[in-house]
């Protein structure tokens, strides 16, 4: 492959990992600021991180995958 191929997938790579951080910290921040049912923080203040993790990634992996996906640089010719 050439080298501008490279370079276009690894800008659709980074705007992919850039925008999926950013929807999955929104996000997850959102659902530990709203709490519904005590699952991301208990009423004493104790978060709980592996639902935490398991919400940011859940947002997170298929984000970035769309917005990869979607990236103009792997349109370009």
């Amino acid at each position: 492959m050439k080298r501008s191929t490279w370079i276009r997938l690894g800008l659709a790579g980074l705007s992919g990992i850039l925008v999926g951080a950013l929807v999955a910290v929104v996000m997850t921040a959102m659902d530990w600021r709203l709490n519904s049912g005590e699952l991301f923080h208990s009423a004493d203040g104790k978060t709980n991180w592996g639902i935490v993790r398991e919400t940011a990634m859940s947002w997170f992996v298929p984000v970035a995958l769309v917005a990869f996906a979607l990236s103009p640089p792997c349109f370009t010719d």
